[in-house]
């Protein structure tokens, strides 16, 4: 599918009626006068659906060929002009379609050179598809005529997660919902997907959103931003050890074709999340490991709008850090959180120059830092909120085992307020944390393999092994665990 010249998007869908089954050879509408037609229609039809999903088909209305500004059909208005017949295996055919509401009148797209207009509908109750091979012919009614667009052959096949991660984004939540960049195991290759959910219910989905055809499977990451940016962030993955991919979302799309980065050292390692700053900046952390091994580099690769790359360093060290976390700020700027024998050191990236990212020790070792997150904490009459460090620190060791603090701090190590504490018996380790502004919730690995979670009340209960995921709030009064899982795709459990 080429891009160009941003359209008009809307997701369209209305009631819908659907013809009885015909059998093959019923006469098809004819298409009249489509050899006249200046516009070019375009879809972005692929081999594999996923089975129980909605359908999406983005379609194209493109004047490239006239001198003169063209009229077409506003399908955004008036999604009952496409008709979608559907023929499976069997032969067995189906035509889904809205319904106009009563006395509704079409309108009219004009569409001037060089532009386009577009729209992505939904096939009404495509959810209800079976599994295995189709056709597709889409009918466009354009006043007298029908213009029918090629056949388009694709099956339809269970989700099968093969990359990805799900993550929790408060102040993105917030305003964008929770999405979930994965990649599709599909039979010709592998599909790249983004996942959409409610913010206050991640177990109700809103859409899956086909993003890339790719060769084979990769392992995505969803860039950070601001808030205002959740739909216009930047999706990468390495294609090679020197190699990088990327593409900056609109909407549930991409803006264009993926663009490469190739790094100028013999190995990267990608580190935590990059972020996509307030002028469309891309900002990906990674690692490069000295010849020994031991030690290495911290570098952002800085990438501006016209696709021109800087690797840009942010510190040396004789021994890899323990953890590395990223996060963002109000502009999407990227800050980078390194621990190492309890020390927490922070990094900010000036998105405006060429300059090495500046660091300060926000908590020496005798804090004890074992872990770190960015987090935005509310307005309350003690405090402004805003950007704030979520740690656990390790306490002392007792016979009960080994204790741990969960506090907030200033992004200068300023103490804000403590949220609870919880020990650790012998055997025992902290699998996962969500810190939240005045509570936790944790799951902890037990020594025979077993799993419980618990927050800032006490032990809550056990989690199965194949339940684990990323902790999520769900409706402000629990917690669930999210991950990917074939036929989910992402799977919801709530303890």
């Amino acid at each position: 599918m080429k891009y160009g010249t941003l359209g008009l998007f809307f997701v369209c869908s209305a009631a819908f009626a659907q013809d009885p089954a015909t059998q093959p050879g019923e006469q098809e509408p004819k298409q009249e006068n489509a050899s006249t037609q200046a516009l070019e229609i375009r879809t972005d039809l692929h081999s594999e659906y996923l089975l129980g999903e909605t359908m999406l088909v983005r379609i194209e209305v493109v004047n490239e060929r006239s001198t003169e500004a063209l009229r077409f059909p506003d399908l955004s208005s008036s999604p009952w002009l496409v008709r979608f017949r559907i023929t499976d295996a069997q032969g067995k055919t189906q035509t889904r379609y809205n319904v106009a509401a009563e006395g509704e009148e079409p309108r009219s797209w004009e569409i001037p050179p060089r532009s386009r207009r577009e729209v992505v509908l939904e096939i009404p109750s495509s959810s209800t598809f079976k599994s295995g091979e189709h056709t597709l012919q889409i009918e466009i009614k354009n006043g007298e005529s029908t213009q029918i667009l090629p056949t388009h052959s694709f099956r339809l096949s269970r989700a099968k997660p093969v990359g990805g991660q799900v993550s929790y984004d408060a102040l993105a939540v917030s305003r964008g919902g929770h999405q979930v960049l994965w990649t599709h195991d599909a039979q010709d290759g592998a599909d790249l997907y983004l996942h959409h959910a409610a913010g206050e219910a991640p177990n109700r989905t809103l859409g899956n959103y086909h993003l890339l055809h790719l060769e084979e499977p990769v392992e995505p990451v969803l860039a950070l931003s601001s808030p205002q940016q959740v739909w216009d962030r930047h999706v990468y993955w390495m294609k090679s050890e020197r190699s990088l991919r990327y593409a900056r979302l609109r909407g549930q799309a991409f803006r264009s074709s993926p663009r490469s980065l190739n790094f100028p050292y013999p190995n990267v390692e990608l580190v935590g999340r990059g972020s996509t700053d307030a002028e469309g900046g891309l900002h990906i952390p990674f690692w490069v490991a000295a010849p020994n091994k031991k030690g290495g580099e911290l570098r952002v690769a800085s990438i501006d709008t016209r696709g021109r790359p800087r690797f840009r360093s942010v510190v040396r060290s004789a021994a890899r850090p323990e953890w590395i976390h990223t996060g963002v700020d109000s502009t999407g700027g990227l800050r980078i959180m390194m621990g190492s024998q309890g020390e927490l050191d922070l990094y900010t990236l000036d998105v405006t120059s060429d300059l090495p990212a500046a660091g300060i020790r926000v908590l020496q070792s005798e804090e004890r830092v074992s872990h770190a997150e960015i987090g935005f904490l509310p307005e309350t009459e003690s405090s402004p909120g805003g950007m704030a460090i979520g740690i656990v620190a390790r306490g002392e060791l007792s016979e009960e085992g080994t204790a741990f603090e969960v506090r907030w701090t200033s992004m200068k190590g300023t103490a804000l307020h403590t949220v609870g504490g919880f020990v650790l018996k012998e055997g025992q380790k902290l699998h996962s944390i969500l810190i939240l502004a005045n509570e936790f919730w944790g799951v902890v690995s037990e020594a025979n393999g077993a799993h419980t979670l618990f927050n800032s009340s006490g032990t809550q209960g056990p989690v199965p092994a194949d339940q684990l995921g990323s902790l999520v709030p769900f409706g402000g009064e629990g917690v669930v665990l999210r991950r990917l899982k074939n036929g989910g795709p992402v799977s919801n459990f709530t303890p």
